[in-house]
């Protein structure tokens, strides 16, 4: 749902596992939901959800994007068996951030070094660097997402 983004804003959601086509599946709460998908799947949501909250408590709001658990429809695409079927499932949400990883904007840029460098000293606010690297220490992240 996007009840929880301003409007006009996208997000990002991931769907860990997709359910099977029994209606039986309707009938479990939230969190039933998700733990009978498959144990990796709800294991996944937790890590993302608790990193979230770490850096909550951290006082890194500004630094990660707003997360959520929330119900998305969509088609499964692809040609397989269960393309073009309609889902509407428990997936993680979260708010899409304007900039990029440090890593991507080395890893993409054709720029002078000169002007990387001026970038990188004139152009970062060097409070959300610390707090970047703080992050990255605690959690063993690169990107500000998890790798699991």
């Amino acid at each position: 749902t996007t009840d929880l983004l301003p409007p006009g804003q996208r997000a990002v959601v991931k769907v860990f596992c997709v359910p099977p086509s029994d209606d039986t599946w309707s009938l479990l709460s939230a969190v039933d939901r998700i733990q009978a998908c498959s144990a990796r799947a709800y294991k996944r949501t937790q890590l993302v959800l608790a990193l979230y909250h770490i850096g909550q408590d951290c006082g890194m709001t500004d630094l990660l994007p707003k997360m959520w658990v929330a119900n998305v429809t969509g088609v499964i695409p692809g040609d397989g068996k269960a393309s073009g079927r309609v889902i509407s499932w428990l997936a993680l949400w979260a708010e899409r951030v304007q900039g990029l990883s440090l890593r991507s904007f080395l890893s993409a840029s054709q720029l002078p070094p000169q002007l990387v460098m001026d970038t990188m000293h004139r152009k970062l606010n060097s409070t959300q660097v610390v707090l970047a690297a703080i992050f990255d220490l605690l959690t063993s992240q690169r990107d500000g997402h998890t790798k699991i």
